[in-house]
């Protein structure tokens, strides 16, 4: 599991969400349609008028890319 860090104006501030990693082989498209459907799916439940966030950070490795 990894932690995204993101924040709307529904949240205090930042927050953060656990996340699986990226599969060794997945394709960087596939992982984040699932971060979208994640987040989308957190955000809906918060009852959030917002349709967008302020910002979403995902970690990143020189070694091993996005969401490792």
């Amino acid at each position: 599991m990894i932690e995204i860090r993101l924040k709307c104006k529904c949240t205090n501030g930042e927050v953060g969400l656990q996340v699986r990693e990226r599969f060794e082989n997945e394709d960087i498209t596939d992982y984040m349609e699932y971060i979208q459907y994640v987040i989308n799916i957190w955000h809906s439940g918060r009852g959030c008028p917002e349709t967008t966030l302020e910002y979403a950070k995902l970690p990143v490795s020189e070694d091993n890319g996005v969401g490792r």
